[in-house]
This record gives structure tokens, C-alpha cells and sequence, in this order.
């Protein structure tokens, strides 16, 4: 409903002397207008009702009469309208439908409908003939744009979204060049049209005025319109990546993120005021009050930004009505839920004997993907997601849990793949033939689909991951689990006898970096934390999952299994600890495990500073606090169930370098882009060469050195 809210209606009809509207050519509106009114307020509650008024030429009184009547008028038209799922109006300005928008990554905003030129005048215009309109700056550079981001749009459709020819959009689109550089330069222009030499000259006035300014709110009067296009990309695609981790990004923090952009432009004096923010808000549809929601960060659609309740209530009902076509045990839900794995707390009590540099806090994270049935009946094998195509500790024949490398381990669409056709499919295929119901979290890394007997379905939008089933106290459950089983292994070896620690701590250093784990009273590694998360799967009880399920209340009529006694593992961590510690109080223990247990929950603040840093990296280059693993990291999927046998003889730089171009030769094949898609092949590529690269950086330092010895 962008459109609706910037779009301009027709002027009010005044009386002959000029004195004010005409007030017996008011109209009654019908009940989608009004419907289109309570709609613009309720996304905009800064909206005027006179502004209102004018577009809908009615009174201001009349506005603020249909707001306080807008639970009535929504009721009555629901009842009239049920085949409008969304209860909006079909005439969305242009807007893509919903599924559509499932589709786009990209935003395209869509300016505001062009203003009514007055038919009469002398010497009409092309505008003042056929009743067409003139667009103004913002309109051309919003269709140039509409055009670069879609270039399958058709003309025909732009032309009826802006009352233009088609002609018209051919012509302004052989145009676009100068139109930018006029934009650019600060010089606006209105475009075709007649009219008497003095009103056009004054309205030609007006609306360069009008554009100026904007242009000069949008780039804050000394950036440039590509810089301005370049920061706007570039602070949405911050913003996308923040909010489809689930991290909340109010209106402050994208702020000073946009202050920071603007500094790279030397001549930029830009302000990111409110008015900006609401601007920049409105045109990539960003959701600007309540909890991120994951529609947004990957769609162009407003309608993901500016879901209302009756909205949401009416996807609410048809989820539900999908869901009761299947008994419980046949609906999962997926969840994809960060771990901080090398965090212990008090380093100095539990691991002694790490240096003091190891001692400081270990952010290292993996992203577990934990998938569950309603009865809790069926745990599907974890999906652990590692930096690490090859970490060291991973030396073994087989892995407790399935591990996958992605370059900041998160979920993404490459991901969710290998874990639809390698994981989910195949375990609920031997379990029953019946049809099996997905339920998805909205966001990019996720989409719906429908394969052999599996139905993915997403929960309604804007409900963000609070309201997912397994969000309800099973991935706090699993989280607790592995944290207390991390503590009692530390605990284990510090109960040792002094002669059985000292043999320990000898035989931990004499192995490579980071491979003494637990065992030796280090903190966790990869396989470490692969063996605890697994126990604690398997421990968690049925109860806790069926209460989780039925506490979301998608599946109706869940039994809830009696009440889950809240085990005391904080509570026996601080006592353990304290009788060890001589110099931390019960009180300090109590407030770090309070911390440690907390540090990796969906609102952890730790946690969504991490996710920014990441995501600073992923759009920027990398900090300096990113540690060597990461680095080294490669995005491409990497399956380490099936993992290398070290004692493979190494074959000679030379041979190695002809596999690869000949493995480079196979990955570049269509076959195989039309399997994995052009972003997996280039990723292949790209670090196949990063491989060949390094090896002949090594092969000419060697050279050289051998030089110097000579």
C-alpha cells in the first residue's frame, strides 16, 4: 500500500471567487477506500488526516470519524471480501504479488503516481490532449531503476502504473543517461506537457523545486546520485543481512551505520536525520516498528514490512488450515540457532593451563540445525555449520553429527539444500510414506517447497523466530544441555590427582594446536562440541519438545505432558565452582555462569555484536579481531562425513596443480552450474585459484630463499 500513501488525488473544486472547496462535491468513499485510509495510517501514524482529505476530497472531521469506526469497517469488509486474503486494494500501484516476492533479493521501489495536469490552459501538450501525465525526476529515476533491478518488466506495465505510453517509457529509457546526469547535477525537470506559458513556467518552478529538494534530502545536498545510490545499496544490504539473523536494527543503529557509509565520500557532508531515515525506511520497505522479520530482508514487496494484525490473522487461519490436514507426528519444524562452543566460563578455575592469550574469551561459533516433529517423537540428526572445511580436531572416520563449512557459518539457500536432500528427506522417508509438513521461519536462507511426499510452508510473517516452535524451550534445553556437559568434563579433569593433570598437561602440548580438547582440560574443540550437542539431543526429553510445540499452539488439540521440573544446572555449577575457586565469591561465580549460559540466546547482545562484526566483514573485508580459522575459511559446502585420509602421500605441486585445472574444467561444465547454480560455481573457482595462487606465492618465496643461500 506504498503507493496509496504518496499517491496524489485530483485538486478540490473551489467556488468562483476562489474562496475554498466546493463543499456539495464531496464524495462518499466505498468501503475499499476506506479500507486504503485506515491502511496508510496504521503504517504512517504521522500521516495528517488533512493531507488525507485532500486525497480522498473529504473533510478532515471525515477522516478522523473512519479511524475511530476503522474495527467495524475492517470487520464488514472482511465479511464482503473473503477471496482478498489480504484485505488490499487489487490496484496495488504496481506492487509485485506476494509470491513474487518470495523471488526478489533485490528492492524496487516504487515512487509516488504522477500528478493530474490541468486539461485546459492553452497550447495542451501531449499530457493536456490524451490526459495523460507528466512525471517529475523522482518518477523517471524511479522507473530507470524499476527497469535495471527487473529488466523482464514489462513497459506496457509501467505505463499503466503511470498513466504513460508505452511509447513514453521507451524514450525515457534511450534517455536515462542524461536524466541521471541532470539529477545528478541538481537540475530537475518536469517533463512534456502544455499548458499557458506562465503556469508552465510556474509550475516547472515548483516541481524543480520539489525534486531538488528531495534529491537534496536524499544525498544530503552534497553527495552525488550515485553516491547516494551506492550508499542506499549498500546500507540495505547491511541492514538485510543483520535482520535475516535475526537481529533487531532500530532506526538509531542504521543511523550511524549511514553516517559511516557517507564517510567514505570525501566531498559528503551528509546528516542522517529522521526525515532521512523514514524516507530511506519507506522506499526499501524496511519494518520499522516492532521485531525484525525475515520478509523484508528478502523481498520488494511492502507488504512483508507493513503486515497489520488482521493481516497476519488471516495467514495465521490458513496455516492452520494446512496444518489440519496432518496428525502431529507428520509436522516439523526447522530452527537454525547459534553456538558460542569455546566459551567456558572463569578460564582461570576450569582450564588452568591454557595460556593467558588462549585464555581470553573464544567467540568462535557454529550454527546448529535442529529439526523436530510436534510429538517429539522423531529428532532429525543435528546439522552442525562450521568456518572450517577441515578442522584439525576432525581427523576422524566419522563424526557423531553431520557438519557442513560456510564461510561465517550461517544458513544460507546452499546450505538448506544439502540439509533438505541429504537429511530431512531421507530420515523422514524411513520413517513413514505419508505426506510430512515443513514449517519454515520466513527469511532468505529459507523457501517453500514441495518434494515427494514434503510440504514447506512458511510460518506468517513478521512473527520473527519468537514464535517458532522450537524457539519455546527446546533450543534453550539443547543450549543448556551441552553448556552443562562442557562444565562437568572440565570439572572431571580437575578432580584428577596433581600426578594425572601434570601427565596430561604433557601429553596436550606435545599435540598440534587446538587438538587438545576436553579431555585434557582445555576448552571444547570441533569434535568436542560434536559430541556434547549430540548427547544433548538425545537427552532431551519428549515433554520438553511436545510443551514447546503446544505452547506455539499451531498444532491444535497438543496434550501437554505434565509440567517439566526446571532442572537446577546453574544453581550446581556455582556450587561446584565455588568450592573450587579460593578467590571469586559465590555471588561472582553465580553472575558469570548467569552470563555464559545466556551469551548465545536470540537476544543475547553478545551475540548480535558478533553477527554485525561478521556481517561488517562479509560486506567490507575482514576486522582485525578475525582470527586466522576464519580467514581461511571457504563458503563452499563441504561435507566432513566423508573426510580425507591424512596419510594420503602428497603427489608433487606440480601434478596438484594440473588436478585442480582439470577439476576447475568440470566445475565450470553447464551440467553442473545447472545442478549447484552460478554462485556455487564461481565460489569453486575462485577458490580453486585462491589455491594455485598460494602455492606458487610459496614456490617463489622458496626460489628466493634458496637464492640468498647461493
Amino acid at each position: 500500500m506504498t503507493g496509496l500513501l504518496e499517491a496524489t488525488g485530483a485538486k478540490q473544486p473551489t467556488d468562483v471567487e476562489g474562496k475554498g472547496p466546493v463543499k456539495k462535491e464531496r464524495h462518499r468513499l466505498n468501503d475499499q477506500q476506506r479500507v486504503d485510509i485506515i491502511r496508510a495510517v496504521e503504517r504512517d501514524p504521522t500521516l495528517k488526516n488533512v493531507e488525507l482529505g485532500r486525497r480522498y476530497n473529504i473533510t478532515e472531521a471525515a477522516i478522523r470519524q473512519l479511524l475511530q469506526k476503522k474495527d467495524v469497517i475492517l470487520e464488514r469488509y472482511m465479511k464482503s471480501n473473503p477471496a482478498d486474503e489480504l484485505g488490499v486494494s487489487k490496484d496495488r500501484g504496481g506492487m509485485p504479488s506476494m509470491e513474487d516476492a518470495f523471488m526478489n533479493l533485490n528492492p524496487t521501489p516504487v515512487a509516488p503516481p504522477p500528478q493530474t495536469l490541468p486539461s485546459g490552459g492553452g497550447g495542451g501538450g501531449r499530457g493536456g490532449r490524451k490526459g495523460k501525465l507528466r512525471l517529475n525526476d523522482d518518477q523517471r529515476i524511479a522507473i530507470i531503476r524499476a527497469v535495471e533491478r527487473d529488466p523482464t518488466l514489462k513497459k506496457v506495465e509501467l505505463g499503466r502504473r503511470y498513466n504513460i505510453t508505452e511509447a513514453a517509457i521507451r524514450q525515457l529509457l534511450q534517455k536515462k543517461d542524461k536524466i541521471l546526469e541532470r539529477v545528478a547535477n541538481g537540475i530537475s525537470h518536469v517533463g512534456g506537457g502544455g499548458g499557458g506559458a506562465a503556469a508552465a513556467t510556474h509550475g516547472k518552478r515548483k516541481q524543480a523545486a520539489a525534486s531538488a529538494a528531495s534529491v537534496s534530502a536524499a544525498t544530503s545536498l552534497a553527495m552525488s546520485e550515485a553516491s547516494a545510490a551506492s550508499l542506499d545499496s549498500e546500507l540495505f544490504a547491511w541492514v538485510t543481512a543483520l535482520q535475516s539473523r535475526n537481529v533487531i536494527v532500530p532506526p538509531s543503529m542504521i543511523q550511524r551505520k549511514a553516517k559511516e557509509l557517507a564517510d567514505k565520500f570525501p566531498s559528503s557532508d551528509f546528516k542522517p536525520s529522521q526525515a532521512w531515515y523514514s524516507k530511506f525506511a519507506a522506499r526499501y520497505h524496511i519494518n520499522v516498528h516492532g521485531p525484525p522479520s525475515s520478509g523484508p530482508s528478502s523481498s520488494s514487496s511492502s507488504s512483508y514490512a507493513n503486515m497489520t494484525a488482521l493481516d497476519m490473522q488471516v495467514q495465521m487461519k490458513q496455516l492452520r488450515d494446512k496444518i489440519m490436514h496432518y496428525s502431529p507426528d507428520r509436522i516439523y519444524n526447522i530452527c537454525e540457532t547459534s553456538l558460542f562452543y569455546q566459551l567456558v566460563p572463569s578460564y582461570n578455575i576450569l582450564c588452568p593451563f591454557e595460556s593467558a592469550e588462549v585464555q581470553q574469551r573464544k567467540m568462535e561459533r557454529v550454527s546448529l540445525v535442529v529439526c523436530v516433529n510436534a510429538t517429539g517423537t522423531h529428532k532429525i540428526p543435528l546439522l552442525m555449520i562450521g568456518k572450517d572445511k577441515a578442522p584439525l580436531s576432525c581427523g576422524f572416520k566419522s563424526l557423531p553429527v553431520h557438519y557442513v563449512a560456510q564461510l561465517k557459518a550461517w544458513m544460507d539457500v546452499t546450505v538448506f539444500n544439502h540439509w533438505v536432500h541429504h537429511i530431512f528427506v531421507p530420515e523422514v522417508k524411513k520413517r513413514t510414506a505419508e505426506p510430512i509438513l515443513l514449517l519454515l521461519e520466513h527469511g532468505p536462507q529459507y523457501h517453500e517447497f514441495a518434494l515427494d511426499q514434503v510440504t514447506a510452508s512458511y510460518v506468517p510473517m513478521n512473527l520473527g523466530s519468537r514464535f517458532q516452535p522450537l524457539n519455546m524451550g527446546v533450543v534453550d534445553a539443547l543450549k543448556k544441555e551441552f553448556k552443562n556437559a562442557v562444565f562437568l568434563d572440565l570439572i572431571a579433569v580437575l578432580s584428577l590427582p596433581d600426578t594425572k593433570r601434570l601427565e596430561l598437561e604433557q601429553r596436550a602440548r606435545s599435540l598440534p594446536k587446538g587438538a587438545a580438547g576436553l579431555a585434557f582440560g582445555r576448552s571444547p574443540h570441533v569434535y568436542d562440541a560434536m559430541l556434547a550437542v549430540k548427547a544433548a539431543w538425545d537427552g532431551i526429553p519428549r515433554p520438553v519438545i511436545q510443551n514447546s510445540w503446544a505452547a506455539s499452539t499451531w498444532v491444535p488439540g497438543l496434550e501437554v505432558l505434565g509440567e517439566h521440573k526446571e532442572c537446577h544446572i546453574v544453581h550446581d555449577m556455582c556450587a561446584m565452582l565455588s568450592c573450587i575457586s579460593l578467590s571469586s565469591t559465590y555471588g561472582e561465580i553465580s553472575t558469570e555462569i548467569v552470563e555464559w549460559m545466556a551469551i548465545d540466546d536470540n537476544d543475547s547482545r553478545v551475540l548480535s555484536d558478533e553477527i554485525k562484526r561478521e556481517v561488517d566483514e562479509l560486506l567490507h573485508g575482514p576486522s582485525t579481531r578475525s582470527s586466522p580459522s576464519s580467514s581461511a575459511s571457504s563458503s563452499l559446502l563441504h561435507d566432513m562425513s566423508m573426510p580425507l585420509d591424512p596419510a594420503t602421500p602428497w603427489i608433487g605441486d606440480e601434478a596438484f596443480v594440473a588436478m585442480v585445472m582439470a577439476v576447475e574444467d568440470h566445475i565450470t561444465h553447464p551440467r553442473i552450474q545447472t545442478l549447484v547454480g552460478d554462485s556455487y560455481v564461481q565460489s569453486a573457482v575462485q577458490s580453486l585459484h585462491g589455491i594455485i595462487r598460494q602455492m606458487r606465492r610459496d614456490a617463489l618465496l622458496q626460489k628466493s630463499n634458496r637464492t640468498v643461500e647461493l
